[in-house]
């Protein structure tokens, strides 16, 4: 639950700044190479951990891995392909968060 109070403040922090300084995501704004490094950056550091507690669950490192990642990459399609209807795709992940 702190997780994902920690993660609106700071999602809500950013819009404002972003809001206030009215800054431009084009493609020739340089935003792109910054947020696939934080994407990327991301995701590592959420596996890392999953990775080990998951090793004592199944065993091996592989068989974790293997499931850490098929999660991973499907919640993320999940989340892109929800994310052409944003409202509806906040409805639908924040209560699977919130679980």
């Amino acid at each position: 639950m702190k997780v994902l109070g920690i993660s609106a403040a700071l999602s809500v922090l950013l819009i404002l700044n972003a809001k206030r300084n009215k800054a431009r995501m084009d493609a020739t704004s340089g935003f792109h190479p910054i947020f696939a490094v934080f994407i990327g950056l991301g995701f590592m550091i959420m596996e890392i951990p999953f990775i080990q507690k998951f090793v004592l669950l199944l065993g091996t490192p592989i068989m974790a891995l293997t499931v850490i990642l098929f999660c991973i990459l499907l919640s993320s399609g999940i989340g892109a392909d929800l994310s052409d209807r944003p409202y509806s795709s906040v409805f639908t992940s924040v209560p699977i968060l919130a679980a």
